[in-house]
């Protein structure tokens, strides 16, 4: 979001084109209110409250206004948005273009209007481009279509629509296709059972780290699991509960079991963040829940259990707000703006280091990280590569300051050569995931 449209643009042609449409959204919000901490992760504060919003629309038009608020409230509370608002990549935006396109389609479904069908289409394009997986989010629709049982020139122009949103699609993905390895990552740590602890935990729910998490989520699915099973037990005589629990049940099983399956049967490609925008379904699964759970007469048994799954998220609320992300990056390179001068340079410890130099351009203009070998945008190299100072001294050569750049401290082998090229440190900034040290000569 830092860098200019020039640099995106080289980027892209290499790797991360799944991201450009994004990274070009963020670069102009960042233009208009700034790229400082707060402003770059606003976009996406912003995106989950337009998302939460649109909760209530998508669950008025399917049970009504009470049903709606209950799905918002618990969209808003659930970890994976939490995660998703407090962090400056696509998975609110691509979420919140999920819920309109999926509340465009039911408008146009039930209305049968052909600018609606249009409005639909169009916000399908933006919801794939944003990010490609949300493609298996629409999966979920046809099973909507069966269970509505529309006239049949509605599902003809469902099917029209559709067909050509895909096709508009496809060199999109065709470039996403040619630029996969970028997530060969992926595989290294890929397994089943990880991949199914992940999908009941913090796929939606509590990440690492919070206190007696399984126990937790277990109880948000059995409320889930109650809520389509009570839907469902209504959706024999009531064609509203049928689409309700036919669009919360698709969209939350299709996607994800997709995903794995591809990742088992192909290539490993699952990974828990690609999929924040099937948590929607989650959220109506469990507002089923409240909304349809038997209650005796002048007893709020369904407000009293919305409470109780909102209050199952403190524990992630409290991590989420904790030190997180790369909010050191920003810090550092904050840190050193004010003190660099003209000549310096920096050595970066490694890849991700440097890294943090190419995507922050501001605050590391006119420093120049000198061992870098291939630019992390380059040669479909997704954090490129550096050279060591223990390997190459000489980097060091007609330097008289220079900028070490690590997460953790230098280690021995690099600090034993700049000890023996004369340098001396002269100032330490130690912050979250990024420091920067600065050698002096003489």
């Amino acid at each position: 979001m830092r860098r200019d449209l020039d640099s995106l643009a080289t980027s892209l042609r290499i790797h991360d084109v799944v991201h450009g449409p994004y990274y070009v959204a963020g670069h102009l919000w960042g233009s208009m209110v700034g790229t400082d901490l707060v402003a770059l992760r606003a976009l996406s504060a912003l995106s989950v409250a337009v998302a939460t919003a649109l909760m209530v629309v998508l669950g008025s038009m399917l049970l009504g206004l009470r049903f709606g608020i209950y799905a918002a409230l618990v969209f808003t509370t659930l970890p994976r948005m939490m995660w998703a608002a407090t962090e400056a990549r696509s998975s609110a935006l691509v979420t919140a273009a999920v819920i309109a396109a999926t509340t465009a389609f039911l408008a146009a479904l039930r209305r049968d209007s052909r600018c609606l069908w249009v409005l639909y289409g169009l916000l399908l394009v933006i919801s794939v481009h944003v990010f490609e997986f949300a493609a298996l989010c629409f999966m979920a629709l046809p099973v909507v279509v069966a269970a509505a049982r529309p006239p049949r020139r509605a599902v003809i122009r469902f099917g029209l629509t559709t067909t050509t949103a895909a096709l508009v699609c496809v060199p999109f993905l065709l470039q996403t296709v040619r630029q996969s390895d970028t997530v060969n990552w992926i595989a290294q740590g890929f397994t089943v059972h990880g991949a199914l602890k992940a999908i009941g935990t913090s796929q939606f729910l509590s990440p690492d780290g919070v206190p007696r998490r399984d126990a937790l989520d277990a109880m948000v699915w059995l409320i889930a699991i109650a809520g389509i099973v009570l839907a469902g037990w209504r959706a024999r005589t009531d064609p509203d509960a049928r689409v309700a629990v036919s669009l919360a049940t698709a969209w939350l099983i299709l996607p994800t079991a997709v995903l794995l399956g591809y990742s088992v049967l192909v290539t490993p490609v699952f990974e828990q963040r690609y999929l924040a925008s099937s948590a929607p379904a989650l959220a109506l699964a469990v507002a089923l829940a409240v909304f349809y759970v038997p209650a005796p007469r002048n007893v709020a048994v369904g407000p009293i259990l919305l409470v109780l799954v909102m209050l199952l998220s403190v524990g992630a609320w409290t991590h989420y707000h904790a030190v997180y992300a790369k909010s050191g990056w920003i810090q550092t390179a904050q840190a050193v703006a004010a003190i660099k001068q003209p000549g310096d340079v920096v050595v970066a410890a490694g890849p991700l280091e440097a890294n943090a130099a190419a995507v922050m351009p501001a605050e590391f203009s006119g420093l120049p990280v000198i061992n870098v070998t291939v630019p992390y945008y380059a040669d479909n190299t997704p954090l490129g590569q550096v050279s060591t100072l223990r390997d190459n001294p000489g980097l060091l050569d007609g330097h008289r300051r220079v900028w070490y750049l690590a997460e953790n401290g230098i280690d021995d082998a690099d600090a034993a050569v700049f000890a023996h090229e004369g340098f001396t440190e002269r100032e330490r900034i130690e912050q979250y995931r990024l420091g920067a040290i600065l050698y002096e000569r003489g």
